[in-house]
């Protein structure tokens, strides 16, 4: 089952790879317009937050690749994995 702690982790692996594995270059992302850039640290910024908020578009697997620095976008797999996948084109 994929949880809300194994998306976070993912997003903060993405981030990093973004930024070519340097955690110093993560805390100084530039891109605030990434869906991603509140999760960058692998954590909520918001954790207390009811559900309704939550689903009203807080969703951090749900962004476009125009927004995303590195141009790429979270897909869940049918084996209830989350891995970030590079898009080209």
């Amino acid at each position: 089952m994929t949880t809300k702690k194994t998306i976070l982790q993912t997003i903060r692996k993405h981030c990093l790879e973004c930024v070519c594995g340097s955690i110093k270059e993560v805390e100084q992302c530039t891109s605030e317009n990434c869906a991603l850039y509140p999760y960058r640290f692998g954590k909520d910024p918001k954790p207390n937050s009811s559900k309704t908020n939550k689903m009203a578009g807080n969703n951090p697997a749900q962004f476009s690749s125009e927004t995303c620095c590195a141009a790429a976008k979270i897909s869940l797999e049918s084996t209830n994995t989350v891995r970030v996948v590079p898009e080209y084109g």
